[in-house]
């Protein structure tokens, strides 16, 4: 799909323009740049200048003062976040991360930077848009147009909650002002219409007329945005408790998924090996035993579990084909054999012994009944020989 687009966009407005978008898109999308900060700085200011021209004349006293002090303190820790140093690591201060951050052997291992020429601590990491290493490297933000490490993630926490806190409480401020001077002031509450009381969902529109769509508009904005930022930073705040970066939890999700994998194939391989060792045993046994009916049994079972490990369901086909060349080739000891064992061999070893216990069973009596028969057909022979 990327490479038709590709041809498409350079048979469409040509080869010279397309370069020039693509660098552009480059540059924009996968280089760092202060857009987002710019977006930022846009939706503050403008969302800010529209709450004091709406809002600030409906405000009491105290909350002229707390509503100024809100927008300064969130410009400020916007800044800081922005200026503040992530954790860049030099040769000079090298030394004093890995002191901070020992290699656990594991997911770290002693290494130097390929590009910075420069040990690397554990935990840090080589940002490829800032092009260097951070300490206790968390993630790059767009929104900061830099790294967030050690140096910074404080101030980058405090960032997104005052981020959060100033919407919400706009948000809060405006919802009040919607109730107490319009739903309230205007007497929407206490209002009817052909006797009978206005419903909510009348009030909400009549709410919305008299104050204007921009300010219920904002209101409704500020509090989405205000939501998102702060379970974002509740998110960080729970990782800052674990003390893990948001790199790591990706890193440690893909060691677990490694770890479980090479389990799964130790497992499998004591599995095959205690299967062989079983074989071995049943052919060892067979071979001293000297008995047909075992020696078929051990056969058997080894075809079953040599099928059972690529198709489970062809083992059954296996094991009976087995039985049928046995019938064919043994002779009237494999016979002998084959009736000791029984017809239970197609659903696996356990099955066949039991099968063959039973039948077993069958047979000693059917020999005893049978032996009675032919002493009474010859008694009938010899007494009909007399009588003749």
């Amino acid at each position: 799909m990327p490479t038709l687009l590709s041809v498409i966009g350079r048979r469409l407005v040509g080869e010279r323009i397309y370069k020039a978008v693509g660098a552009w898109g480059r540059w924009l999308f996968w280089g760092r740049n202060p857009l987002l900060q710019i977006i930022y700085l846009a939706l503050m200011i403008g969302g800010n200048t529209m709450f004091v021209y709406l809002c600030y004349g409906f405000l009491p006293l105290h909350h002229r003062f707390g509503c100024w002090m809100t927008i300064l303190q969130v410009y400020a820790s916007f800044y800081v976040a922005c200026k503040a140093d992530p954790g860049v690591v030099t040769p000079d201060n090298v030394e004093f991360y890995i002191s901070c951050y020992p290699y656990d052997n594991t997911l770290y291992y002693e290494k130097i930077c390929s590009t910075c020429e420069t040990k690397k601590p554990a935990r840090s990491k080589h940002c490829k848009l800032c092009n260097h290493c951070v300490a206790r490297y968390d993630h790059h933000c767009p929104w900061i147009n830099g790294c967030v490490g050690q140096g910074n993630y404080r101030y980058f926490i405090l960032f997104l909650f005052s981020t959060a806190f100033t919407c919400l409480y706009a948000a809060y401020a405006m919802a009040n002002i919607l109730y107490y001077n319009y739903a309230v002031g205007y007497g929407l509450f206490e209002a009817t219409y052909r006797g009978k009381p206005l419903d909510k969902l009348m009030i909400i529109k009549l709410v919305i007329y008299y104050a204007g769509p921009v300010l219920v508009g904002l209101m409704f904005f500020s509090f989405m945005t205000g939501l998102a930022v702060l379970f974002f930073g509740a998110y960080h705040m729970y990782l800052s408790g674990r003390n893990v970066s948001t790199t790591e939890t990706f890193r440690y999700e893909e060691a677990r998924m490694r770890y479980q994998m090479t389990l799964e194939m130790e497992r499998e391989n004591v599995r095959v090996e205690l299967e062989e060792r079983q074989r071995q045993h049943a052919q060892k046994a067979a071979a001293e035993s000297g008995d047909p009916a075992v020696a078929l049994e051990a056969r058997e079972g080894e075809c079953y579990m040599r099928c059972e490990r690529v198709n489970p369901a062809a083992a059954d086909k296996e094991a009976a084909a087995t039985l049928n060349d046995s019938d064919n080739d043994d002779g009237p000891e494999g016979d002998e054999a084959d009736d000791n064992i029984g017809v239970g061999a197609g659903v696996g070893i356990g099955a066949a012994s039991a099968a063959s216990t039973t039948k077993s069973g069958s047979k000693k009596k059917r020999r005893r009944g049978g032996g009675g028969g032919p002493k009474a057909n010859a008694g009938d022979g010899r007494g009909g020989g007399g009588g003749g």
